[in-house]
């Protein structure tokens, strides 16, 4: 089984963070929306949401080692995972 590489991308930097490997995309969002909803103090995506997206970068074959191209693609921003608290 194929694991999909994602990052997450920072527009105040215009650069993608080091790539994760994930099970399947639905991980990664969990992933991304926890750590945005993760209040801190020193935490960077969830004092600027807005900043990051995170993208499918390419895919992993754990079998032969090799990290394969695919058609990269935004699958979450920031801003739209921040879960309002009233």
């Amino acid at each position: 089984m194929n694991l999909t590489l994602v990052s997450i991308k920072d527009s105040a930097v215009q650069a993608f963070m080091p790539p994760m490997a994930v099970r399947a995309v639905g991980e990664g969002v969990r992933m991304f929306s926890d750590e945005v909803n993760r209040k801190e103090a020193n935490n960077s995506l969830a004092m600027h949401p807005g900043d990051f997206e995170l993208w499918v970068v390419a895919e992993f074959n754990p079998v032969a080692g090799e990290i394969e191209e695919t058609a990269r693609r935004c699958l979450a921003r920031g801003v739209d995972v921040v879960v309002k608290t009233q």
